[in-house]
């Protein structure tokens, strides 16, 4: 393994905290005030997402993140903790049998946020029975994509860096 200091992430997450899409904030606040679990799914390093979400001032009980986490062991790195979570597990189905699985299970409606055309299975796994709205942010290749997007999320929106949806 190796050393890491996890302050190190905290002080670069305090770089990002304002970094987060206009009216998130709030939009995390109204979830908190009705007790709406939050799930953030990310293939990436969960650590810097436990930090910049801790940062920005978002990071409410009811929010649960679904990443890659480090292990430690005698204080160094020694691999990350299981499962690991990829573009291809990125969805209710890695939740099986863990705590997160209890805050969404009697849950019919979903809503998805995504800037990946993958992310739109994110819901996989949810029961038949789910409404689900599917909401795609496109920033890159926006002519190239469209089409693609509008086939698979139900809502696109280009270039939008708020939460004002």
């Amino acid at each position: 393994g190796f050393p890491f200091d996890q302050k190190e992430l905290d002080i670069e997450a305090e770089k990002c905290k304002d970094h987060l899409r206009d009216r998130s904030k709030e939009f995390f606040e109204i979830l908190e005030n009705f007790e709406v679990p939050v799930l953030v799914f990310s293939a990436g390093l969960g650590n810097s997402v436990e930090s910049v979400l801790r940062q920005a001032g978002v990071l409410n009980k009811n929010v649960k993140i679904v990443s890659n986490f480090l292990r430690f062991k005698d204080n160094l790195v020694d691999g990350f903790q299981p499962p690991l979570i990829h573009n291809l597990n990125k969805n209710e189905t890695v939740l099986s049998g863990s705590d997160f699985h209890s805050l969404v299970e009697n849950r019919n409606n979903i809503i998805l946020l995504g800037d990946s055309l993958g992310d739109a299975d994110m819901s996989n796994g949810a029961p038949d029975s789910s409404n689900i709205i599917k909401i795609g942010f496109l920033f890159h290749h926006v002519k190239d994509n469209l089409e693609k997007y509008m086939d698979t999320f139900d809502i696109v929106l280009i270039d939008d860096q708020s939460m004002n949806v």
